[in-house]
C-alpha cells in the first residue's frame, strides 16, 4: 500500500477544481499541465476588455464588437450578410506560446452558412483572427482589417 486513501484525488475547493492531470474539457483541449508529454499547455482565462475589429471573409467585410458580461462569459454582436447576430462567449484560453483567445457558438449563423460552428476569436498574436470549427475540422478563417481596443 502506498499510504493513500482509497479514492484519493483531486477535490472541489482544493484548488484543482476537480481534474485530474491529462484531463481534457469538452473541447478536447487539454487543461492541465502537460509539459513534458508533447501536449500544448492552455489554461482558461477571464474575458478581455470590450472591443471591436473589422474582418474580411468570403461574404464580405463584417464588424464585429464584443462585450464582456462578467469576468468569465461575454457576447459578440456581428452582422454577416445583413444577418445580425449575437454568439454568446462560454471561454477564454491562453497558450503557454502566449495564444490568447475567446471561443463560443455562432448562434444565428444557419441562416446565412446553412449550419453553426464553434468560432475561436483569437487576439493574440496579431492580427486578430476567428477560426470556425465544424465537426473538429477548421472551415474558414477571417482575418482583421484593423481593430479598435486592441490587447
Amino acid at each position: 500500500m502506498s499510504g493513500e486513501k482509497e479514492g484519493a484525488g483531486p477535490r472541489v475547493g482544493d484548488g484543482t477544481g476537480g481534474r485530474v492531470p491529462g484531463a481534457f474539457d469538452v473541447h478536447n483541449r487539454p487543461i492541465a499541465d502537460m509539459r513534458g508529454r508533447g501536449q500544448i499547455v492552455t489554461m482558461r482565462t477571464k474575458m478581455p476588455p470590450a472591443f471591436s475589429a473589422t474582418l474580411t471573409s468570403p461574404d464580405g467585410v463584417y464588424e464585429l464588437a464584443f462585450r464582456p458580461l462578467d469576468e468569465w462569459d461575454g457576447v459578440i454582436e456581428v452582422t454577416i450578410a445583413g444577418e445580425a447576430m449575437t454568439w454568446h462567449v462560454v471561454r477564454g484560453d491562453e497558450e503557454e506560446n502566449g495564444t490568447v483567445s475567446i471561443s463560443g457558438m455562432t448562434v444565428g449563423s444557419d441562416v446565412v452558412w446553412r449550419d453553426q460552428f464553434w468560432f475561436e476569436l483569437v487576439m493574440k498574436p496579431e492580427p486578430i483572427h476567428i477560426n470556425f470549427w465544424g465537426n473538429q475540422v477548421l472551415w474558414r478563417r477571417d482575418i482583421a482589417e484593423g481593430a479598435d481596443g486592441r490587447l
